[in-house]
């Protein structure tokens, strides 16, 4: 039992580990016309390179369309704003260190700031 405990413990130190954070205004967004939404943004990732987060028409990599469009809704209203927002990936690496475009990972949440 104590084994089971601990490989639990080990595993979620693990996860949280890998997890980034990135804080920042959106440069620019796209909606592709195959549904995608990109974000491009200096301050989120520190390059122009644009990264992939969700598909408004298809479920993409775990992100359904619903979720999609709600995030789509924030990203707009932060550019709107001139506000920050919050991007947590739980792949390994920095935010600068993201996949960019068709080979992105999704995040696993976005919130403003």
């Amino acid at each position: 039992m104590k084994n089971i405990l601990w490989i639990s413990l080990l595993m979620t130190a693990v996860n949280a580990s890998a997890s980034s954070i990135c804080e920042g205004e959106v440069d620019r967004v796209q909606l592709t016309r195959g549904g995608y939404v990109e974000l491009i943004s200096n301050e989120l990732y520190g390059s122009s390179e644009g990264r992939r987060i969700c598909n408004m028409s298809s479920s993409w990599n775990i992100v359904t369309p619903e979720t999609c469009k709600g995030w789509y809704s924030l990203v707009l209203a932060s550019i709107a704003q001139q506000s920050a927002i919050r991007i947590q990936y739980n792949e390994g690496g920095t935010c600068a260190e993201q996949p960019i475009w068709a080979d992105s990972n999704s995040p696993w949440m976005l919130s403003n700031i």
